[in-house]
């Protein structure tokens, strides 16, 4: 659910982006051509302004004779034009020649010398002096960072060119384009974490139902059927809830009637067979003389405690009994499988070695005990005589895993994936439900159980049971007694 809405909520961003970046760049790039010409026209007008003052004053004729020596004159000029600055705002006002030599400058106190600064608009000053019109430099960067333009007006006097007066000024506006450009950026900002905070509340509307929907699918998904999908509003979300609930309660209707099957078949068969089992004892009491008849009565009753076993192992998988879990020492439990096993163990030559380490499991003891005998008596059926059967305790954050590790002849990889699958076996007189009542027992203790197998190298069943420290610890029973070593 986090990378759906981590999704909406980065969709929802570029969606803002591609609404406001154009329109704020173009508003900026509008306003600032704007302020650009209208500075343009400013500088032009005003050096237009100064050079027809100087011609109407007849001081262009005067500037055009002008000496380095002539000091009371350049120093009028200066003046004159010094209080043209100041009152127009403007930051420098020149008189250049022809040959692009300062005649008056109001930031300097120098006449007749090169204006090496206006090298770079020397083509701008040429066509000015040729043409006679007005026009504007690039701008520029003032050293102390200020946007700087120039604006360029041709002087004449008696109708002959003799200069061009150059109007330089500053651009304020641009320092109150910046603060725009500023507040546009802020403006995007605060934009942004608006709708990342509003679509994360409305995603929280859909994925927090969605997450619910998503547990109880999984809950669903291990076997536990008795989870009921909870109501979630009227919406499509809802909807889906409800679907899912009906396919629920259908699912678990028709569980409830294969396991009703299941254990009315397993009744009808334990019947008859405990009258076989009843017959077969008297006939063995009356048979001890002959061998060969007595050996046949042998095989009949192990044939009866196999069709027993199945019938035992169709009646546990049918029972949904909920599981009344205690605190127990694991080591215990493990000691008392073990020793259950042995007789079997023996018969085929395994030996069954319990993990000496102490850890406390939380579990229903006597479903637990049983699903892992049920294990361990399929590990020493796979497993060849003289290989070992081992029994180990691990923790694991708050999980505490009980393994049970053999040596036999492993499963392949098809196999493997159907293994925890009811009735699914590959012994010719096996239930096939081992492992699914293995898993069963689990996932009723809110667990899970894993398999893996290498085929020649062995298999490995893992109980995953999540450990409670708060439940009350179960009283110690026979399983103490077996020592700290035993193996079968």
């Amino acid at each position: 659910m986090k990378s759906l809405r981590v999704q909406m909520i980065v969709l929802s961003q570029a969606l803002v982006l591609l609404a406001c970046l154009p329109i704020a760049f173009g508003g900026l790039w509008l306003s600032r051509r704007e302020l650009e010409e209208e500075l343009s026209h400013r500088l032009i007008g005003l050096a237009q302004a100064y050079a027809a003052h100087l011609e109407m004053t007849h001081d262009a004729g005067r500037l055009e004779r002008l000496q380095a020596d002539s000091v009371a004159t350049h120093g009028r000029l200066k003046a004159e034009m010094t209080t043209f600055r100041d009152a127009t705002g403007l930051g420098r006002v020149r008189v250049v020649d022809k040959q692009l030599r300062v005649l008056v400058d109001t930031n300097s106190a120098d006449t007749i010398m090169p204006a090496f600064d206006l090298e770079p608009e020397r083509l701008e000053i040429d066509h000015v002096l040729q043409a006679g019109t007005a026009t504007t430099s690039l701008r520029f960067e003032a050293e102390d960072g200020t946007l700087m333009q120039r604006g360029f007006a041709v002087l004449r006097s008696d109708g002959q060119v003799v200069g061009a007066v150059v109007a330089e000024g500053s651009a304020p506006f641009f320092e109150g384009l910046r603060d725009f450009a500023l507040m546009v950026g802020i403006f995007l900002v605060v934009m942004l974490l608006s709708v990342a905070a509003l679509t994360y509340r409305f995603s929280r509307r859909l994925t927090v139902p969605l997450g619910r929907l998503l547990s109880v699918t999984q809950r669903l998904e291990e076997g536990a059927l008795e989870t009921v999908v909870p109501s979630l509003g009227t919406n499509e979300v809802g909807d889906l809830a409800r679907a899912i609930e009906r396919m629920r309660a259908a699912l678990a209707a028709r569980d409830t009637q294969t396991q009703m099957l299941l254990a009315g078949i397993a009744h009808e068969v334990r019947n008859p067979l405990s009258g076989m089992e009843l017959f077969v004892g008297l006939l063995e009491e009356d048979l001890r003389g002959d061998p060969i008849a007595h050996e046949k009565v042998e095989r009949v009753r192990r044939e009866l405690d196999y069709l027993k076993r199945v019938v035992e192992e169709f009646l546990a998988y049918s029972r949904n009994v909920r599981a009344s879990t205690v605190r127990f020492g694991g080591r215990e439990l493990l000691l008392e499988v073990a020793e259950s096993c042995s007789c079997v163990a023996q018969a085929a030559g395994v030996r069954v070695v319990v993990q000496p380490a102490q850890i406390e499991l939380t579990a229903d003891r006597e479903m637990l005990r049983g699903a892992v005998a049920n294990v361990v008596l399929n590990a020493i059926q796979a497993s060849s005589a003289g290989s070992v059967v081992r029994l180990e305790l691990q923790q694991e954050g708050s999980f505490r895993v009980v393994e049970v590790v053999d040596g036999g002849r492993g499963m392949s990889a098809e196999v493997l994936s159907r293994a925890n699958q009811p009735f699914f076996t590959t012994r010719e007189k096996g239930t096939g439900l081992g492992l699914a009542l293995a898993q069963k027992v689990a996932e009723r203790h809110g667990g899970r159980l894993s398999v893996a197998s290498t085929e020649g190298v062995g298999t490995t069943v893992r109980f995953s049971l999540p450990f409670d420290l708060a439940v009350p610890l179960a009283v110690e029973d026979a399983a103490t007694s077996l020592g700290p070593d035993w193996i079968g």
